[in-house]
């Protein structure tokens, strides 16, 4: 595996985001949830979904020509790295899943503060 230092910073960047949008939505589930059995459960779902996104792209179904998949959070992620690793990375990929994945980051973590200012969040029964 040769990459150069500009697909490696790429790789880098590319997995921030997906680290920052995947803790987001985790906290926001986990806020949901009563308990962390049922945290667990809602969480779940996403794992599985970025894990067959993964592995439709090991085995060559053709996800990545696709320009409107980058607008898609967690998927446009996963196509990130996956172009970083492949070596034919563009910037407009880079740019479009930047600014989607912080607007995801925002409406999401603006949720759970919506969701924390509300008693109900405190005093479930």
């Amino acid at each position: 595996l040769a990459l150069t230092i500009e697909e490696i910073v790429m790789l880098a960047v590319a997995l921030l985001l997906f680290v920052i949008s995947t803790s987001a939505v985790i906290s926001l589930l986990s806020t949901l949830a009563k308990t962390v059995k049922e945290a667990n459960s809602y969480i779940s779902p996403i794992y599985l979904f970025c894990t067959v996104v993964s592995i439709l792209l090991l085995v060559n179904i053709k996800l990545e020509g696709s320009i409107v998949l980058y607008y898609l959070p967690l998927v446009n992620n996963i196509l990130l790295i996956f172009k970083a690793l492949s070596g034919n990375f563009d910037y407009l990929s880079l740019l479009i899943t930047s600014v989607i994945t912080f607007i995801f980051v925002l409406v999401l973590q603006g949720s759970q503060t919506k969701m924390f200012n509300n008693e109900k969040t405190y005093f479930n029964n």
